[in-house]
């Protein structure tokens, strides 16, 4: 990156924060959507957006369940061709994924995540649950993640900052 490309992300970057502060009509710009305003104009269009929501974050902490793992399972989903990744879709953008954990042993251990995909428009973890725990969701917690999958999905990138802020979202780290 030379000196001019640095001085425009600056600039790209102050513009942004610049926009949020008025929005919030905040003099203060919490840390996490700073990162989030840099992430974005680096990588913006090189990577997709990839988050987990506070109660994943929350199920994952339980199990003592990185980040690193969320990636090499994403990492893994992403690799398949469209007819293989059509075996794991619970319909709206979601998909049920199995996560190597340290629950059990055997085909049935692990855990299952629930997660909103659609290409270009980012990755959101939603639910975690342990297969000894429970089988599946029920269709009330499925109608529900539905209805989240959707809103999510759609969500520009100004409102992802705002749920960053609120603690509601969490930006998944690939650096682990």
């Amino acid at each position: 990156m030379d000196f001019f490309n640095i001085i425009q992300l600056v600039i790209n970057v102050l513009k942004k924060a610049a926009t949020y502060l008025k929005e919030y009509k905040s003099y203060i710009l919490p840390p996490r959507v700073l990162f989030t305003i840099i992430h974005s104009i680096i990588y913006g269009g090189l990577s997709m957006k990839h988050y987990k929501t506070k109660k994943f974050t929350s199920e994952a902490a339980n199990i003592e369940l990185a980040d690193e793992i969320l990636m090499k399972t994403l990492e893994a989903f992403l690799k398949l061709e469209r007819e293989q990744q059509q075996k794991f879709p619970l319909g709206a953008g979601l998909y049920k994924l199995r996560l190597a954990t340290k629950e059990g042993r055997g085909k049935s251990a692990g855990s299952r995540s629930i997660l909103a995909f659609k290409k270009d428009n980012g990755i959101f973890w939603l639910h975690l649950f342990s297969k000894n725990e429970k089988g599946n969701v029920t269709i009330g917690e499925l109608k529900k993640l539905k209805q989240l999958s959707t809103i999510l999905l759609e969500l520009p990138d100004n409102e992802i900052a705002k749920l960053i802020c609120l603690g509601e979202l969490y930006e998944v780290s690939e650096n682990v």
